[in-house]
């Protein structure tokens, strides 16, 4: 698990990695959008967010950055508004989540 040190270290790779696992452990089924880039465009998945989750009660989409990196691409910004007007739960995860708890927070949520 990530400490307060290696969080500044931490991919977006190894923060999806944390995340799967913490997912497969809640059997929380989830799908990582990580297609080629001209697959993303002619499927309309340019921008959408990294992860979606299904749990027993409840879906979420989450983006996942490096802890110094908050910014999203217009495309990014495009589907998290979209998304948020349909009502659906979306957000940004960073390393800093995993040592605040709030990752494993949000996740016990969508199971229960």
């Amino acid at each position: 698990m990530a400490d307060e040190v290696s969080i500044w270290q931490m991919t977006e790779a190894e923060l999806l990695a944390e995340v799967i696992s913490r997912c497969e452990r809640r059997t929380i089924r989830w799908v990582h959008i990580d297609t080629p880039h001209h697959n993303k465009k002619r499927q309309n998945l340019t921008g959408f967010p990294d992860l979606f989750l299904c749990g027993r009660t409840r879906i979420a989409f989450r983006e996942l950055k490096k802890q110094y990196s908050r910014t999203s691409s217009p495309q990014q910004t495009t589907w998290k508004y979209a998304l948020l007007a349909a009502g659906q739960d979306w957000d940004i995860w960073l390393p800093s989540d995993l040592v605040s708890g709030r990752i494993d927070r949000e996740l016990d949520s969508l199971c229960a």
